[in-house]
């Protein structure tokens, strides 16, 4: 048996449960989804299963294919670099909103708290903490920015570009830059440094694209 719907409405949780084995290549590209055996999976009925991949579709996570269904689409390389140049620009957009309404003292504690929390993954070698708390560090600096339309955007890009990225490395860029990048990036936001947040974000947002060119 799967993972069971516990809170939330049930087409928020099954969509969120799908993006996940995306993101984990448990769905790999091309995989066809069948909504009688997700339902079952999951241990819901079969509409908030149709409603999530509706909702996935639409969201760029799933294409329907006639007389196919659903599926994981296969991303081009320059679709993933696309991708990665649009989250580049949002957050482009987003830095300047987040330091004229004024960096707090809760983002920046929250911000160290997940720094310790992958620095601790990577040190255990624990390799899904890891990937949750530098999903968690992006998303927490993207909630910041007080402008809920340019947030919810830039969530919904920055969410697909984590499943195709996890989907297409056959290795993993360096866990320890990572590390190293993000502590860089919260210490230029404790110091109120937006241009140093910014070019440090532009480096380190620019690195998947280094890696797909090489492969």
């Amino acid at each position: 048996m799967g993972e069971q719907i516990i809170k939330r409405s049930a087409t928020e949780q099954v969509y969120t449960l799908i993006v996940k084995k995306i993101t984990k290549g448990e769905f790999a590209p091309g995989a066809r989804l069948n909504i009688e055996n997700l339902s079952k999976e999951f241990g819901v009925s079969r509409t908030p299963v149709r409603e999530a991949i509706g909702m996935l579709t639409q969201n760029g996570f799933l294409e329907h294919i006639h007389n196919v269904g659903p599926r994981v689409p296969e991303i081009t390389q320059q679709q993933l670099s696309d991708l990665i140049e649009t989250n580049m620009i949002l957050i482009d957009g987003i830095i300047p909103l987040i330091f004229r309404s004024g960096v707090t003292d809760d983002l920046l504690e929250e911000l160290e708290e997940i720094n310790q929390m992958q620095r601790q993954a990577l040190e255990e070698d624990d390799e899904e903490a890891f990937n949750q708390s530098s999903i968690k560090f992006h998303e927490t600096i993207i909630e910041a920015c007080p402008n809920k339309k340019l947030e919810q955007i830039s969530k919904q890009v920055w969410k697909q570009l984590d499943a195709w990225v996890n989907i297409y490395q056959e290795t993993s860029i360096s866990k320890q830059l990572s590390v190293e990048q993000h502590e860089e990036i919260f210490q230029a936001f404790r110091e109120r440094d937006q241009d140093k947040v910014l070019r440090l974000m532009k480096v380190h947002n620019a690195v998947p694209i280094g890696y797909f060119k090489s492969v």
